[in-house]
């Protein structure tokens, strides 16, 4: 696809730096924190959120997180590299949304998190001095994370009009390439092109299937590690995971142009997505707030790995459909 080769002025260039950089800080603080409660057990059990629904978000924002800041990391070889030349806008732009929208998941699960202290979540397994020094933890990351969200709000404002939409993450890949190869080219340029081009081709189901993998590795470990024997209890953690990292993918696409669609959107075609997304993230959210969908439903479905599965899916289902319809009737008025 045609990129544009605007330069960025030197002052939105810093901007973007200071985004990144508080992009970074907060991310890695995020990383730090989610990772020792999650993976420490010691830590884990006396963690204020170690439950759902607050568990849920953190279940998938710590990977998510540290794969946007990976992303970014190796996009940044190219803005580095040419600091002192001339930057393709779009590039500029991107990064500024790509740190916008992983600190914004850090800002999600940190007010997730708060909640669960506020409400006292699990407060009878709170212990001196492990649960003080988590909620301590807590507020450095919510300083760094509202630090981080004011350069990059002023990061947008300096790089308008935002041209994140004259290129996207794959425009950079033969360059990245290049450049990681110490200047020799990997593959030919028409090899880059037919890689592009089949991934915008199928620029949903790349995801998916990429969100498969991740979901089933993920779903597969833990299995392993609590010593699962039920296959339906299996299957209901592959759909789960796989569905959350799916959701994400593609809201995250939204925000940041890392796939640009081969041919143009007509309006069905952006229900649809939207659509597609809802379901998604509300297999996950359904799981969230099982314990009310089983109070309101009256007992209908039982507390088994099968009915748990119909239950979300269900839920997904749902809000898919609503979410279309939506979409169709905003698009008609």
């Amino acid at each position: 696809m045609g990129v544009q080769v605007e330069s960025v002025e030197s002052e939105a260039a810093r901007a973007v730096n200071a985004a990144l950089t508080g992009s970074f800080v907060a991310g890695v603080c995020f990383v730090a924190l989610t990772w020792t409660t999650t993976q420490a057990k010691s830590v884990r059990s006396a963690s204020p959120w170690q439950t759902d629904p607050y568990d849920v978000v953190v279940s998938f924002t710590e990977f998510v997180v540290p794969a946007m800041l990976l992303l970014m990391a190796l996009r940044m070889l190219l803005w580095r590299t040419g600091r002192h030349r001339s930057q393709p806008a779009f590039r500029a732009a991107q990064l500024v949304r790509a740190a916008t929208a992983t600190t914004g998941l850090v800002a999600v699960t940190v007010a997730s998190d708060w909640i669960a202290v506020v409400v006292g979540a699990n407060h009878a397994v709170w212990t001196k001095p492990t649960t003080p020094v988590l909620i301590g933890a807590l507020a450095v990351l919510t300083a760094a994370t509202a630090a981080g969200l004011m350069v990059q709000r002023k990061a947008v404002r300096q790089l308008l009009p935002d041209r994140s939409h004259d290129g996207d993450w794959l425009d950079d890949i033969e360059p990245l390439a290049t450049r990681l190869w110490g200047g020799r080219a990997v593959v030919g340029p028409v090899c880059y092109r037919s890689i592009t081009a089949f991934i915008r081709r199928h620029d949903i189901a790349v995801p998916a299937a990429a969100a498969m993998a991740a979901g089933t590795a993920i779903a597969g470990l833990q299995a392993h590690g609590e010593k699962w024997t039920d296959p339906t209890l299996v299957l209901f953690a592959v759909v789960v995971a796989t569905s959350g990292f799916f959701g994400m993918a593609m809201l995250v696409n939204h925000l940041i142009v890392f796939i640009t669609p081969a041919s143009p959107l007509n309006r069905k075609g952006r229900a649809v997505r939207a659509a597609v997304t809802a379901a998604a993230l509300g297999i996950p959210a359904a799981v969230a707030v099982r314990a009310t969908l089983f109070y309101l439903l009256g007992g209908v479905i039982g507390h088994t790995p099968s009915g748990l599965l119909l239950l979300v899916t269900g839920c997904g289902v749902i809000v898919g459909t609503l979410t279309f319809a939506v979409g169709m009737a905003s698009a008609r008025s």
